[in-house]
């Protein structure tokens, strides 16, 4: 969440301007469209895919979104509210203000959490 909260205030903050243009190399392209196109058929045929790979019809009633929703934004807000007073502010914690990760650690994160959901899932671990 904090990562989240970090890129928001990227878009949102005053930040001098760089001094290069910031270019994607052809293969960090080739993954960002591959990710891309892999969350909109996701998003768009989420019922059959968690049907074909989990073997089970999954339903999830109006109501159940937006208590979900809400959910999310207290949780987002609460985070935004630890972040202001307590990270960016402590000593102890200042690393993780500083922390800036490249493109690739973040792909690999984010191939590593869905490997390791899908061995939950598959094997109960």
């Amino acid at each position: 969440m904090t990562s989240f909260i970090k890129f928001f205030r990227i878009l949102g903050g005053k930040f001098p301007k760089p001094k290069s243009a910031f270019r994607l190399r052809k293969n960090q392209s080739f993954v960002y469209a591959v990710m891309t196109g892999i969350c909109l058929i996701l998003g768009i045929f989420g019922e059959q895919v968690a049907a074909f790979v989990l073997g089970a019809s999954l339903s999830y009633p109006i109501y159940r979104q937006a208590a979900k929703w809400l959910e999310y934004l207290a949780l987002y807000a609460l985070c935004a509210l630890l972040f202001r007073l307590w990270i960016e502010k402590s000593a102890v914690l200042r690393w993780v203000n500083k922390l800036e990760l490249t493109f690739n650690a973040v792909s690999l994160s984010i191939v590593g959490f869905f490997f390791f959901t899908f061995l939950y899932f598959q094997y109960r671990l």
